[in-house]
């Protein structure tokens, strides 16, 4: 299910996504685009495989009185487009010729698009060379984000990967408790 295209690399790790309001081209509307969602974005290199970790929709109307006409399109872009929603994503790895790394070793290009991963996809993320599952990304990923979005991220492992419930669950358990 696509979700929109890449509109700003903000670091290695952190991108915009615009997700754009008509569903009849299919697009999935924002709203049912929730925290801890896997997406892939896919690049010329591979894919970048994230998590979504909010959305953001903003006017920067405070500015709007002080610019001339012509000039409010180029300096907020988001007049032009209001309706649209943004999503932010943070970057857990890569897929480059099949193989998966749970590190990122190339970022998205403006425009790339983005999806929605797929169960079985997220199941082949989460699975080492050797068949074992693996969310090596977990330390990084409960130090840098709020626990709900990891919990999220975490249940929708759980739902590719039923044989690994009971760990998962003593994860989401431990992640919960560091609120």
């Amino acid at each position: 299910m696509k979700v929109g295209s890449v509109v700003q690399v903000k670091s290695f790790s952190d991108y915009v996504v615009k997700v754009p309001v008509d569903t009849d081209e299919g697009y999935i509307p924002v709203s049912k685009v929730t925290a801890g969602t896997y997406v892939s974005v896919s690049s010329d290199d591979g894919e970048i495989i994230g998590i979504v970790t909010d959305v953001l929709h903003s006017v920067k109307e405070d500015y709007l009185p002080f610019m001339a006409g012509d000039k409010q399109d180029i300096f907020i872009p988001y007049t032009s487009d209001y309706r649209n929603s943004y999503l932010l994503i943070k970057g857990i790895g890569n897929i480059q010729e099949g193989n998966a790394s749970h590190s990122l070793v190339f970022a998205p290009r403006i425009n790339d698009p983005v999806r929605i991963m797929e169960t079985a996809e997220i199941r082949a993320f989460h699975t080492s060379g050797d068949g074992k599952p693996t969310f090596s990304y977990y330390r990084k990923l409960s130090t840098s984000m709020d626990p709900e979005i990891v919990t999220g991220a975490i249940d929708r492992v759980a739902c590719a990967m039923p044989e690994c419930l009971p760990l998962l669950k003593a994860l989401k358990k431990h992640t919960e408790n560091q609120k």
